[in-house]
């Protein structure tokens, strides 16, 4: 608990740490004031409370935003339940939090100096996630140095631009920014050339976007070679931004082949934005077999959340889609229907695993997973 209290400060001086050399940096060290346990421990339960403070605003700013889409879709709405649910336990922790520092005899803070005193708090708690996006590239670059004189340079670019000035100032809700500064900065050279676009298309989506940014920016890495994709969408990809980042390690999975599916799953956001978590498995088997699928992907996305969990569909698809293809042929409103029926999922994957591979797959001996998979070859 002790170690929570200084969050903040380890965060900077591991960047400090990790710009200079241990002799400066222990030196830097010797200068500060070593705190007594009592004040650490003071330290350590203030910082919890700033902290689950930081999360519910985030919070609270997700839900604003969600709130005021229009129409309410289903997956909003359970969006909304969820985070609901995260800021009543954040709350509780609050709660909690103040009663421990009561008992141990710590004073009220009701005063102006007070207020203040809590709202930096807050503001540390939210600045210190992205200090710690700062931290990481810091820590996994060969040459920090370079790193920020590189984000320094791009940085004094953007900000001597009239244009990118003028369109920062007039960018609603920018004063949102301020928290993510430092995880900003420590892309800035990935982002210089993005920028323009970035101000453009994300006025109006801000609201989406921000409570999610420093792990967007963590992230970068993986999501830049999509950005022009995502700019272009961000309609549909905003409002859902928390749900398709938490899996975003496999729905990239699709994203390769110039991101040639991209483009075709793009309207099945929203139906699928809150069946993600339970299907998110499927992914990585489906994906070998997902130019078979997608011509019937019409007629299987609507019943695709009775298969979670039927594994082995996902993994045998190709071989379902050979022998039983002409289902899919069928009427639309007659496919649909059989794949509703209350056996079918059973069924599939009991067929799957026992059905002959050897019409559709070369090596059909190979168990494929997505990583290395020469099922076809």
């Amino acid at each position: 608990m002790v170690a929570a209290a200084s969050s903040p400060w380890i965060t900077y001086g591991s960047i400090t740490t990790t710009l200079l050399p241990n002799s400066y940096s222990n030196r830097l060290s010797t200068l500060l004031p070593t705190p007594s346990f009592s004040s650490k421990k003071k330290l350590a339960l203030r910082w919890r409370v700033a902290q689950a403070r930081s999360q519910v605003n985030r919070v609270q700013n997700e839900i604003a935003a969600l709130d005021e889409l229009r129409p309410q879709t289903l997956a909003t709405e359970k969006r909304i339940k969820m985070l609901r649910v995260e800021a009543g336990k954040s709350e509780s922790q609050i709660i909690l939090l103040k009663s421990k520092q009561s008992k141990l005899g710590f004073p009220r803070r009701n005063n102006l100096l007070g207020t203040i005193s809590k709202n930096l708090e807050t503001f540390l708690a939210s600045e210190q996630r992205s200090s710690s996006v700062l931290l990481n590239l810091l820590r996994t670059s060969s040459s920090p140095w370079s790193l920020l004189l590189s984000d320094t340079q791009s940085l004094l670019k953007m900000g001597t631009s009239p244009s990118l000035l003028s369109k920062t100032i007039q960018l609603k809700s920018s004063q949102r920014l301020i928290p993510h500064a430092a995880a900003i900065a420590s892309r800035a050279a990935t982002l210089e050339q993005y920028a323009p676009g970035i101000l453009i298309a994300v006025d109006g989506y801000l609201e989406f976007v921000e409570p999610h940014l420093d792990l967007i920016l963590e992230r970068l890495d993986v999501i830049e070679p999509h950005i022009p994709f995502v700019l272009k969408h961000l309609e549909v990809l905003a409002p859902h931004c928390g749900v398709l980042l938490s899996n975003i390690d496999r729905l990239l999975l699709f994203a390769d082949d110039n991101g040639k599916y991209l483009d075709p799953l793009l309207p099945w956001v929203p139906f699928f934005v809150d069946k993600i978590d339970a299907l998110s498995p499927h992914f990585i088997l489906l994906r070998p077999h997902f130019k078979y699928v997608l011509p019937h992907f019409d007629v299987i996305a609507p019943s695709a959340e009775r298969f979670k969990e039927k594994l082995d569909v996902s993994r045998y698809a190709d071989v379902l889609i050979w022998w039983f293809g002409w289902v899919l042929k069928l009427p639309p409103w007659v496919a649909r229907f059989i794949l509703r029926l209350p056996f079918v999922p059973c069924l599939a994957n009991f067929l799957a695993r026992r059905l002959p591979r050897w019409p559709v797959r070369r090596n059909y001996k190979i168990e494929c997973n997505y990583e290395g998979c020469e099922i076809y070859a």
